[in-house]
């Protein structure tokens, strides 16, 4: 690990938000129109 680099447990928490954000299909109740 680097002196600037963040804890595995906040990196881990970090990139769930991300996927979770990604994940839209829960705001539109399914499948999203194309």
């Amino acid at each position: 690990m680097t002196e600037h680099a963040y804890p595995d447990h906040e990196r881990e928490t970090v990139h769930r938000v991300i996927a979770e954000r990604r994940d839209m299909r829960h705001f539109a109740g399914g499948e999203v129109p194309s």
